[in-house]
C-alpha cells in the first residue's frame, strides 16, 4: 500500500459529496481531503482483497462440510439397514423357534 501512496497524482477530479460521506472521509487517517480519500480508497481495495480470500475459503469450509455431511449420512444410511437386516433375521429365526414350540406343543398335546 506504500507504493501505492507514493504514485504520481497525475488526475484531477472533482466530487460532488454529501455532508455525511464528507464528514466520513474526514475523519480518516490522513493529511488533508486528498490523502484521506485516498487512504480510504486503499484500505478498502485492500479488505476486497482480503474479504475474496476469506469467502473463498469459507466456501472451502462450507464443501469440506457437506461432503462430511454426505459421508456421515451413508454411513447412517448404512448403518439403518444393517439393523433393519439384523432385526429381520432375528424376526425369522424368532418365527422358526415360536413354529418350532408350537408344533412341540401339539405334539405333546396329542400324546395326552
Amino acid at each position: 500500500m506504500q507504493n501505492l501512496l507514493k504514485q504520481k497524482k497525475s488526475i484531477s477530479k472533482s466530487v460532488r459529496l454529501s455532508e455525511s460521506v464528507y464528514h466520513y472521509i474526514d475523519a480518516f487517517d490522513g493529511d488533508g481531503f486528498n490523502e484521506k480519500f485516498e487512504n480510504i480508497i486503499y484500505f478498502s481495495m485492500q479488505m476486497e482483497a482480503d474479504l475474496k480470500k476469506r469467502i473463498a475459503n469459507l466456501n472451502q469450509d462450507i464443501a469440506d462440510l457437506e461432503q462430511k455431511e454426505k459421508d456421515l449420512n451413508l454411513a447412517i444410511t448404512s448403518a439403518v439397514n444393517q439393523i433393519s437386516d439384523e432385526f429381520d433375521n432375528m424376526s425369522k429365526v424368532f418365527q422358526s423357534r415360536l413354529l418350532s414350540i408350537r408344533s412341540d406343543f401339539l405334539g405333546i398335546q396329542r400324546h395326552f
